[in-house]
C-alpha cells in the first residue's frame, strides 16, 4: 500500500463498531501518513468486541505508526522497518479456558519452516498455471477413470490410479466430495486443474495417528466394560477395563495436543 493517509481502518465511517480480527502477512506499506492499521482502543475483557491484529513479515517505509487506536495512541511504531511477528488480541493455547490477552508482541515460538519460504523469508508463492495453450487431448477427466466424487463411495484406490494414469497430461478434477480412507501419493510432475466445489474428505477415525490407522482405545474400553458387566468375578477382564480407561484418557490428551499450533 503506497501513498495513503490510513492503510486499513477497522472501524465504521461513523467510528462505531469494529472488525473482529485481521491478519496482514508478507505485505508492505510505504508513505502512510497516519497509520497502517487503525483500530478501536484494545479491551482485554471477553466478548468486548476488541479487534485482533496479526502482522507477520510486514515491511514499513515512511510510516508514522504501524498500528494506532482511534484515540491517537500508537500501539506499534512504524520505525521498525520490518515487523517479523506482532500480535494483539486474545490468545488461546490448546483450550478455550486458557485465555490470555496480548497487548502487542511476539506470541509463542512459531517460526516459518525453511522449506516454505523464498530467499527473502516470505512464503513461497507462484501464480496458478494457465493451460490456454493446451489442446483438449492434453486433459483427462478424473470421473472417466472410475472416480465418483459422490460423497459416499470410497474413491481412494481409483483416485490414486487416476493420478498415475494422468502422468504426462493434465488431470481435470471436477467438483464433488471425494472420500479418501488412506494416504494418496502424488507423482512428481503431476498437473491438475480443479473446479470450485472440490472437497477431499476422510472418515474421522483415519489419520489420527500417522502410520497407524487404528480405532481409538475407547472401543476396547467399552468392549471390556461390557464383558466385565457380565463377568464381574473375572479379575483379568476388570483390570483390562481399568487399563483402557487410562489409555482412553491419555489418547484424548495426546489428540488434543496434536491439534494445537504453536
Amino acid at each position: 500500500m503506497i501513498n495513503v493517509g490510513v492503510g486499513f481502518k477497522l472501524i465504521s465511517d461513523t467510528g462505531a463498531g469494529n472488525i473482529g480480527s485481521v491478519s496482514i502477512i508478507d505485505s508492505s506499506f510505504s508513505n502512510v501518513g497516519t497509520a497502517a492499521v487503525v483500530i478501536s482502543p484494545p479491551n482485554s475483557a471477553p466478548a468486548s468486541g476488541s479487534s485482533g491484529v496479526i502482522l507477520e513479515k510486514v515491511s514499513l517505509s515512511g510510516v508514522t505508526a504501524a498500528v494506532q487506536d482511534t484515540n491517537g495512541k500508537t500501539l506499534l511504531s512504524g520505525s521498525s522497518g520490518m515487523i517479523d511477528q506482532w500480535a494483539l488480541g486474545p490468545v488461546y493455547e490448546c483450550s478455550t479456558t486458557a485465555r490470555t490477552f496480548s497487548q502487542g508482541g511476539k506470541i509463542g515460538s512459531y517460526r516459518r519452516h525453511s522449506t516454505l519460504v523464498d530467499a527473502d523469508g516470505l512464503y513461497f508463492e507462484r501464480p496458478k498455471p494457465q493451460y490456454q495453450s493446451h489442446g483438449v487431448g492434453d486433459f483427462v477427466h478424473i470421473k472417466d477413470l472410475g472416480v465418483t466424487g459422490d460423497g459416499s463411495t470410497d474413491d481412494t484406490a481409483n483416485f490414486q490410479a487416476a493420478l498415475y494414469a494422468a502422468q504426462g497430461r493434465i488431470l481435470f478434477i471436477d467438483a464433488g466430495s471425494y472420500i479418501l480412507t488412506s494416504t494418496v501419493n502424488i507423482p512428481p510432475g503431476s498437473k491438475s486443474s480443479e473446479r470450485l466445489g472440490l472437497r477431499l474428505l476422510r472418515p474421522d477415525y483415519i489419520f489420527k495417528t500417522p502410520g497407524k490407522q487404528l480405532p481409538p482405545p475407547f472401543f476396547f474400553f467399552f468392549f471390556f466394560w461390557f464383558v466385565s458387566t457380565y463377568s464381574y468375578e473375572n479379575t483379568f477382564v476388570n483390570i483390562m477395563a481399568v487399563f483402557f480407561v487410562v489409555l482412553s484418557l491419555a489418547y484424548t490428551k495426546v489428540a488434543t495436543r496434536r491439534s494445537c499450533f504453536k
